[in-house]
């Protein structure tokens, strides 16, 4: 628990430099999901919900600093986690983009529109969060140069996109 403190005390404090002064570095996304995925394990714990990771065969590659795609990418995975009571949540990785997706209860259509704004969060005990964490993928997400989307699921939960550059398109960028 302390390690994990300290990352996540690591990657608000790369927040407040200027992006431009983060040079990223090679970063296996493929590892870096895993090791997410693995983590937030054991919040399903006694519950009747399957954590389901995909990915393609070979690597997912972004020039990006670990601390910040981690804090990004595990704040969904936990949320989702958190927020399923039964059936599953599937992490999906390919090769420009993380889809996390939840049979929780969704968002209500009144916070949607404010969605990744601090304090935002929705009613009841099912919602029982500090309301910063999507406002931290927001801000990671634009600090890094990803793109970060919320889109209901037809039934119930919610679908989060962390859409970025694929590595061909950092290679013609660099």
């Amino acid at each position: 628990i302390a390690k994990e403190a300290t990352e996540r005390v690591s990657a608000l404090l790369l927040l407040s430099q200027s992006p431009e002064m983060l040079k990223g570095t090679p970063l296996s996304l493929t590892h870096l999901v895993t090791r997410e995925v693995d983590r937030y394990q054991q919040i399903l714990d006694g519950k009747p919900v399957q954590l389901q990771f995909t990915h393609p065969s070979e690597e997912v590659w972004v020039n990006a600093r670990s601390e910040l795609a981690g804090i990004a990418i595990g704040n969904l995975i936990r949320n989702a986690c958190q927020y399923t009571e039964q059936g599953v949540v599937q992490v999906t990785l390919a090769t420009d983009r993380v889809i996390v997706e939840d049979e929780g209860p969704g968002l209500p259509e009144n916070v949607r529109t404010r969605l990744f704004s601090r304090n935002v969060r929705g009613h009841g005990k099912e919602y029982a969060g500090s309301g910063l964490g999507l406002a931290i993928v927001k801000r990671v997400a634009t600090h890094m140069g990803w793109q970060i989307e919320y889109e209901p699921r037809l039934s119930q939960g919610s679908r989060f996109i962390l859409r970025f550059p694929s590595s061909s398109e950092q290679d013609s960028i660099t």
